[in-house]
């Protein structure tokens, strides 16, 4: 007889072990094959068998009827008061399953395990059993239905098998994670408490606005990001709960606390000129260099430095800074481009970054190098400038909100009153 093994799936979970055991379906090929013939014929069954099952069936529903009766009583249950305000054990369960959902951890998990246990199903005898039931259920006469039964049972099996997993990982989770749903809820009813004192709730449109974003960032609209949170386990308004929260705590942060963290201009001048003391602003220069003669004596220093001053008198603008150096004898005129502050020798680096745009800096002697004369013709610091004082005062504002936030919430906690039941 032929055997026909079951087949790799694109779950990569075989990891070369085994392969389920082959099952004979030569009896499937050739003559058809009657659906109450061998192997498929089943013992008759007892009437004391059948109500002894049926008896048992009943029971078994009747329990689990019972035990979802106790975990709605449970849902119901009012857990904690915040000033009165209470949070259910349907509140804490959402938010856990929230919690564990954004839990990364689990996924790496899952896939560890999924190796491991599929290494065990597929040595359970009991597989060809039931891939014999589903040939049967399926009445298959020839190897190309059977092979093509066998790659969607495999499939189905694993299929079920990382539901399993997934599900035993995310109530591990959620075990682990009511504490800290409790905690958030605690929080969130004492900002949404302190929002509706202010009258600074968030709109519920704005609320379904951001949530609205978060769904076309994963490519869904909102009814169809709702349905896909209730696969995973949780809903649309535990989200909803909590980014109505987050939004009215940013209106009662800034209300409370913007004239504390507003930035004092000087402060930000003071904290760019450090940056321009490093070395961050890129000077456009022009140079003009008076040769000078090392065995010069100070009468010939003093009538070149005199000479540069003059022409630094009638200085007018960099578009001039060439001819200027053509008309002092032996000159050499130098277009330095963007040069970066850093690269420039004290003290002609701190002069050149306190002097304006089109200024001339009074001459300097310059070693061998002869007297030399700076320009200073732009700067790209506007740009740059900007954008590390909005930069900078944005952090700088975000600690203090965050700080000042913490300790506003806390001190709300303080006063609270909190009852756990």
């Amino acid at each position: 007889m032929k055997r026909i093994p079951l087949i790799h799936t694109a779950l990569h979970l075989m990891c070369g072990t085994t392969i389920i055991a082959s099952i004979v379906v030569a009896q499937f090929i050739g003559a058809p094959v009657s659906v109450s013939a061998a192997p498929f014929a089943t013992p008759a069954k007892s009437a004391t068998g059948d109500v002894r099952r049926a008896g048992s069936s009943v029971q078994h529903i009747a329990s689990k009827k019972k035990a979802k009766s106790k975990s709605r009583r449970n849902m119901q249950r009012i857990e904690v008061l915040v000033n009165d305000e209470p949070i259910t054990g349907y509140e804490i369960s959402q938010r856990a399953s929230l919690l564990a959902l954004n839990d990364r951890s689990v996924g790496n998990r899952v896939k560890a395990r999924a190796k491991s246990r599929w290494k065990q199903i597929i040595k359970d005898p009991s597989i060809n059993k039931r891939f014999e039931a589903v040939m049967k259920k399926n009445n298959v006469r020839t190897r190309e239905e059977a092979k093509k039964l066998q790659i969607s049972f495999i499939k189905g099996l694993q299929k079920q098998m990382v539901n399993r997993i997934k599900r035993e990982e995310q109530a591990k989770v959620r075990k682990g994670a009511r504490g800290k749903a409790i905690k958030e809820l605690i929080d969130e009813k004492l900002k949404l408490q302190e929002a509706k004192r202010l009258s600074l709730l968030a709109d519920d449109a704005a609320v379904d606005g951001a949530l609205t974003n978060i769904a076309s960032k994963n490519k869904m609209d909102l009814k169809q990001f709702g349905a896909h949170l209730n696969r995973m386990g949780t809903n649309i308004d535990t989200m909803r709960s909590r980014y109505k929260s987050m939004m009215s705590w940013q209106g009662v942060v800034r209300r409370r606390f913007g004239f504390q963290v507003a930035m004092l201009t000087r402060d930000v001048d003071r904290f760019m000129d450090r940056n321009a003391a490093d070395g961050d602003i890129d000077l456009k220069v022009h140079r003009i260099t008076l040769p000078m003669s090392s065995q010069a004596g100070q009468s010939a220093i003093a009538q070149q430095l005199q000479l540069a001053d003059a022409a630094r008198q009638s200085f007018t603008g960099c578009k001039q800074t060439a001819a200027l150096a053509q008309s002092l004898p032996g000159a050499k005129f130098e277009d330095l481009g963007l040069l970066k502050s850093s690269a420039v020798a004290e003290p002609t680096r701190s002069m050149l970054l306190s002097a304006s745009d089109g200024d001339m800096l009074p001459p300097s002697l310059a070693g061998g190098d002869g007297i030399q004369l700076w320009a200073v013709c732009g700067r790209n610091t506007v740009a740059i400038e900007t954008k590390k004082r909005f930069k900078e005062q944005g952090d700088i504002r975000q600690q203090e909100f965050t700080i000042l936030a913490r300790k506003h919430l806390k001190d709300l906690r303080q006063d609270a009153t909190i009852v756990y039941r």
